[in-house]
């Protein structure tokens, strides 16, 4: 617990210390919702009032100040968001059981986990969303960093085996494009096999 406590912290102070950086398009630590696990789509179709699961899934975390790949995830933080609230959260499910979210808002996490969130063949499943729609019409998802960033302008994971957050992506590329769709057709930028996501539940 005393670990998981020292993550949140350093994702909440270390936007006192880190410079914006603009987002570039890279294939590494993307963060995106799918319909499945197999990260198959990226968006549903659903009827109104219809309550829809929705995978939350990092591909290929990396340690950029270490120059190589992360195994373990010890922290997550972004800010997800649904226009006009035309889809409502009903809950939320983070895997591992033993966690701390202290994200200032329901759309805002700030997550840290006791036992750190394994990276298989460079896949991290971290939790599930369950949304009820309002509407039959399209509605789209996106995400953002929280209000107070520790990465200032992005959004952030933790590496179990080092003290610096290091930068997630949106899988879309760009903050301004939507990483999930109901009624509405949306593309993931991912790049990691379907053999990766699999490896998790053998």
């Amino acid at each position: 617990m005393k670990k998981t406590t020292l993550v949140v912290s350093m994702l909440l102070v270390a936007s006192l210390l880190v410079s914006t950086v603009s987002i570039a398009q890279v294939d590494y630590n993307e963060f995106g919702f799918y319909a499945d696990l197999e990260m198959s789509a990226s968006y549903t179709e659903a009827s109104i009032y219809t309550i829809v699961e929705v995978f939350m899934i990092i591909t290929n975390p990396y340690n950029e100040n270490e120059s190589r790949p992360i195994e373990n995830i010890s922290g997550l933080e972004f800010k997800y968001i649904v226009p006009d609230i035309e889809a409502i959260t009903i809950s939320t499910v983070w895997v591992n059981g033993t966690f701390v979210d202290v994200g200032p808002n329901p759309n805002e996490h700030i997550v840290g986990w006791g036992n750190p969130v394994p990276v298989v063949d460079g896949v991290a499943f971290v939790g599930t969303k369950i949304f009820i729609l309002m509407t039959g019409d399209p509605v789209e998802i996106y995400l953002s960093p929280i209000s107070f960033p520790s990465i200032v302008g992005h959004m952030a994971i933790g590496d179990y085996d080092s003290f610096s957050p290091q930068i997630l992506y949106p899988v879309s590329g760009d903050y301004a494009e939507p990483i999930f769709g109901f009624n509405s057709v949306v593309v993931a930028v991912e790049k990691t096999t379907l053999d990766g996501l699999k490896a998790l539940y053998r």
